[in-house]
């Protein structure tokens, strides 16, 4: 389901919801009011109408946007998105803990701001600041931001929606490795992997 369901700019005015399903059939509920079924045209010309299901006409409003798949009629699956409140603190997740200190494996780290109640926040455009320590190197950071002129090897990077990308080089030697984020006014985060 994209994009995201944090839009403060647009209470009360249309925005459109995208859903990506291997069903066939999906409903849309804002704040639990069903906002109809769309279903699949796996004969139709175009390649959008035959994969994506589309609800143009949303009227955006603070809460919980959620949709229920169906494939043949039986329940498939559901996906919740959550309205994000303030940013609050930098999320690290590591794509691994203990990594091979053979001097070449990496370590990738997602960086997101998120609220109090863990949500995602789109609109955080933080600068961070990086610091390792221990038998590792930052060999690269990123955003996703096609525009973006931020090179990739350096010690900061600025989240783009919300999210960056931290990569870890090992450096072939065995020990704790420590990677700490820090964004202005804001705790800094430290996560702890291991090189073995």
């Amino acid at each position: 389901m994209l994009p995201h369901w944090t839009w403060p700019e647009r209470v009360g005015q249309k925005v459109p919801v995208f859903v990506y399903t291997n069903g066939d059939c999906a409903e849309l509920f804002v704040n639990g009011v069903s906002q109809g079924m769309q279903c699949k045209s796996p004969k139709a010309d175009s390649s959008t109408l035959r994969f994506r299901l589309m609800w143009p006409d949303v009227v955006y409003e603070a809460g919980r946007l959620e949709v229920v798949a169906y494939r043949a009629g039986e329940e498939l699956g559901r996906k919740r998105l959550q309205t994000a409140s303030r940013a609050h603190t930098l999320r690290v997740t590591p794509d691994r803990r203990t990594l091979q200190a053979d001097g070449m494996d990496l370590a990738y780290l997602q960086l997101d701001m998120v609220d109090e109640a863990g949500t995602l926040v789109p609109g955080a455009d933080h600068f961070l600041s990086l610091s390792v320590k221990g038998p590792a190197t930052l060999a690269g950071v990123g955003n996703g931001n096609q525009q973006s002129l931020h090179p990739f090897h350096g010690d900061t990077v600025p989240l783009f929606y919300g999210q960056a990308m931290v990569i870890l080089r090992m450096t072939g030697e065995p020990g704790e490795i420590r990677l700490n984020a820090r964004a202005k006014g804001m705790k800094a985060v430290e996560v702890r992997l291991r090189a073995e």
